[in-house]
């Protein structure tokens, strides 16, 4: 585990819901204490428990005493009162081992569980619900700091923000939103323009690679963008959000038509 890097990952994304939901970054540190702070001796109870490189992880990952969930699914850091029993593992060994380190939200099931960390593996798993963890030992686990770096180019690119109580300018742009929003102030945002980008470059390169294996005879000089006409604008039926600007947007493959 590197514990350092994921101190940094956690406080970024720390730092990212809190300016995101309208507060002032200044105020962050002053509003925010360690996990052994914030839980005092329920905490250092538990600490017998748990490893060396997650006693510094939580003596130095940023808790802020209000604010936003952490980060849209997940409410918080682990609670020290039952971090072990939520995982619903028998064992004792692994039971001790095995914590959920980044609760999840309410998904109406009443059985939520979270982000797992093994810490003999130092390694993650995500089960946000108790039905999320059969077969959980067949599958992939993640180190904690590819989680958290996924998690945190999640919102550099925009796909999910931390917004005022009220969603504000996300509000207005997709009115939708405040229907489903979290309680937590995190918003999964649709698509945005850093989205729209990304994927019209992945799509360049795509048509690069068909025109490479087109001979250069049979290509045209100039780059056609939009994969449909302009005169369809009016009669196709798609909202103008995603696939209507990609539709648009897209660069062609540059074939000469036959005579």
């Amino acid at each position: 585990m590197n514990v350092e890097r994921c101190i940094e990952l956690h406080n970024e994304i720390v730092q990212h819901g809190w300016i995101g939901s309208g507060r002032s970054p200044e105020t962050l540190t002053s509003q925010s204490k360690s996990w052994f702070q914030l839980h005092g001796g329920k905490a250092e109870a538990a600490r017998s428990d748990l490893s060396a490189e997650l006693i510094q992880f939580l003596e130095q990952a940023q808790d802020p005493l209000s604010g936003p969930g952490y980060m849209f699914e997940f409410e918080d850091l682990l609670w020290p009162c039952d971090y072990e029993a939520r995982t619903g593992e028998k064992q004792k060994d692994i039971r001790r081992r095995r914590l959920v380190l980044y609760q999840a939200g309410h998904f109406g099931t009443g059985h939520t569980c979270g982000l797992i960390y093994d810490q003999k593996t130092t390694l993650c798993i995500l089960a946000l619900t108790l039905y999320d963890m059969d077969g959980m030992d067949e599958r992939r686990w993640y180190p904690l700091e590819t989680v958290l770096s996924f998690w945190l180019s999640q919102i550099r690119q925009g796909s999910v923000q931390a917004t005022p109580e009220k969603g504000g300018k996300l509000r207005e742009e997709w009115s939708a939103l405040g229907e489903n929003r979290d309680p937590s102030n995190w918003v999964f945002v649709p698509y945005n323009e850093v989205m729209m980008k990304r994927n019209l470059e992945i799509w360049d390169k795509l048509v690069e690679a068909i025109e490479s294996r087109v001979p250069m005879e049979s290509i045209t000089a100039q780059p056609i963008y939009g994969l449909l006409e302009n005169n369809v604008r009016k009669t196709i039926s798609l909202p103008q959000r995603f696939a209507y600007n990609f539709l648009f947007r897209a660069r062609r493959p540059r074939f000469k038509k036959k005579k």
